[in-house]
């Protein structure tokens, strides 16, 4: 069964306009490296796609969670300030738009899968287009395996910590028993 989602009137609309750009970019930037006579065979060895992934996984984070690209993201939202007595600072209040193309940057700039498809095949594109693009690819890529080593650091911090937060609790209900 397909759990229910909240959709606007239009959404399968610009679901459907999405898909074929997509698939124009695509094409054609296969019909122009094709017409370039770029070798993909030769081109992209195992090292080459582990740097490329690592480089997309780190620019979908970015466009995706990171603050420094927020106002990307703003871009397709409604903002709201909310000012609090005696406060010098808003609170931004954040809402999809309800339908239209805003609505549909908006949920696609909240899912890293759909953004990832789509900086992935912006990434091979530079990558092919020209070699001066590898130096970008391999700073972005260091910085990709370098907030997968963040994340994966503060995962083992979390797990530590709950598992000490879980033998103090039992300590103190074996004491309680004494």
């Amino acid at each position: 069964m397909i759990p229910d989602r909240k959709e606007s009137k239009d959404s399968n609309y610009w679901s459907f306009i999405f898909s074929i750009l997509f698939g124009i970019l695509l094409v054609g930037s296969a019909w122009l490296f094709y017409s370039m006579d770029v070798d993909f065979e030769t081109r992209m060895g195992p090292f080459e796609f582990v740097v490329i992934s690592l480089a997309v996984f780190r620019m979908t984070r970015l466009l995706v969670y990171d603050s420094i690209t927020l106002w990307v993201r703003d871009l397709f939202l409604i903002k709201h300030c909310e000012w609090q007595p005696g406060e010098k600072l808003c609170n931004m209040k954040r809402e999809i738009p309800k339908d239209g193309f805003k609505r549909k940057m908006a949920e696609l700039f909240q899912c890293p899968w759909c953004i990832g498809t789509w900086v992935a095949l912006g990434i091979l594109f530079i990558h092919y287009l020209h070699p001066i693009s590898w130096w970008f690819i391999l700073g972005v890529a260091i910085a990709g395996l370098s907030t997968f080593i963040q994340i994966l650091m503060n995962l083992i911090g979390w797990n530590a910590e709950g598992k000490k937060h879980g033998l103090k609790v039992l300590q103190a209900e074996q004491e309680g028993f004494d």
